[in-house]
């Protein structure tokens, strides 16, 4: 029994052509896709633009709300806070 591969050439160049051509197709489709190379600064200056964004500006009403109650007299501080505080301050002077 005798097997011929010319059959088989035939097919794989036909086969390689259609990829050939696929291949051109997807290069073409990737240069007529709009794009857009920012610079590092302009990297840096979209998070910093982002940052001030995503800041909470309830911290105005807030900081407006404690001293108002300050003035009246009526803020009032756990002795638990306070000493929760001291402590995470005495514990961050020593680290430094």
């Amino acid at each position: 029994m005798r097997i011929e591969n010319q059959n088989i050439s035939g097919v794989q160049k036909a086969y390689n052509q259609q990829q050939k051509a696929v291949a051109a197709e997807k290069a073409k489709q990737k240069q007529d896709e709009d794009r857009i190379n920012l610079s590092a600064e302009a990297r840096l200056w979209s998070s910093a633009f982002q940052a001030v964004r995503d800041f909470p500006e309830n911290n105005e009403k807030k900081i407006e709300k404690i001293s108002e109650t300050v003035r009246n007299g009526n803020y009032h501080v756990s002795n638990q806070d306070v000493a929760e505080k001291i402590w995470q301050e005495s514990i961050f002077d020593k680290k430094v």
